[in-house]
């Protein structure tokens, strides 16, 4: 059996508190996303859920890089809407600027 160099596992290590950065960023990132889109239209989100797996009239339309959330949200009359968001670019991923709503 070898043992690893303390290099090697140093790096990995690296490698996977980075990946993690990363991931808590950009789920922050379509979160700011979503919240700034609704509030410049005049919604108030009630709920929202990420979805990895089901994602609505997104579902294969969404790449990876892009993050999909199911909403429930509140216009200024008071009346509730349901539908989805999809946030990033196809390939490129999360950029402020890209945010598609369809709502049901």
């Amino acid at each position: 059996m070898t043992s690893q160099s303390p290099l090697a596992i140093f790096i990995f290590a690296v490698i996977i508190v980075l990946a993690f950065v990363r991931l808590y960023q950009r789920r922050s990132q379509s979160e700011a996303m979503v919240t700034t889109w609704m509030e410049e239209h005049g919604y108030t989100i009630l709920r929202s859920e990420r979805r990895s797996m089901r994602r609505g009239p997104y579902g294969w339309l969404a790449s990876e890089n892009q993050l999909v959330y199911y909403l429930v949200v509140e216009d200024t009359n008071g009346q509730q809407r349901t539908g989805w968001a999809r946030c990033g670019g196809w390939l490129r991923g999360m950029r402020p600027d890209q945010i598609d709503v369809t709502w049901e």
